[in-house]
């Protein structure tokens, strides 16, 4: 024999939860960023790869010159450039165009300098952890959009159309 229904308008007590279970509440704003991870995941890769032959051609040309220690601090030089001044200018770097999705702050708001900034820190640090941040950042975005960087500057990468 089975409960009786509810009367009409009656509230409904929400289901029980399991053990270890915490509840998820995301803005529209970390929605929006989840449903744009595809996309995000494309823009890195063509991202690194415009990057990787960037600076295979500069790194050859000071590594054959007197420079050549310069090589490894070009690499970091350029690549913090490329984040930093393409999203700190039109919120998207190449690959994010191409992939369709840009960065804005979570209150809509066109993305400034440092927030790019603080963004392009963050994908340094993946570096110099080996991939170890990378890791707990792949977390992050997939608990609610934001990697770490997004977190510490306070933006979100949203699709464009």
């Amino acid at each position: 024999m089975g409960m009786p229904a509810p009367p009409p308008g009656a509230v409904m007590a929400p289901a029980p939860m399991s053990y270890g279970q915490v509840p998820t509440v995301l803005s529209q704003g970390q929605q929006m960023a989840k449903d744009a991870l595809p996309m995000r995941l494309i823009a890195l890769l063509v991202d690194g790869v415009i990057i990787g032959v960037v600076n295979s051609i500069v790194g050859l040309f000071l590594f054959l010159g007197p420079l050549g220690f310069l090589s490894y601090f070009s690499i970091w030089g350029l690549f913090l450039a490329y984040f930093v001044i393409l999203e700190g200018t039109r919120g998207q770097t190449i690959g994010k165009m191409l992939a369709g999705v840009k960065v804005v702050r979570e209150d809509m708001s066109p993305v400034q300098f440092e927030q790019a900034l603080f963004r392009a820190l963050d994908l340094f640090l993946w570096g110099i952890t080996f991939g170890i941040l990378a890791l707990i950042d792949l977390i992050f975005v997939l608990d609610n959009g934001q990697r770490f960087g997004d977190r510490w500057a306070k933006t979100i990468v949203i699709k464009t159309s």
